[in-house]
């Protein structure tokens, strides 16, 4: 799914979602033309992130 579409399901931003790409928080692939593409497990990774960073985690902490 690309980005936009995850950002929709979990409720979090694309800003954030481009944010925990570039910290290794999630894993996307690339599609030929440069879209971020995540897979189902992705959803929950999100889900994941957010408890934590909700708990007072940092994102250092979360990787």
């Amino acid at each position: 799914m690309k980005i936009g579409e995850l950002s929709i399901i979990t409720g979090v931003s694309v800003r954030s979602l481009r944010y925990y790409d570039q910290k290794n928080l999630l894993k996307a692939r690339r599609s030929k033309n440069g879209y971020r593409l995540f897979d189902q497990g992705s959803i929950e990774r999100v889900r994941l992130i957010q408890l934590y960073l909700g708990l007072g985690l940092n994102t250092k902490q979360i990787e």
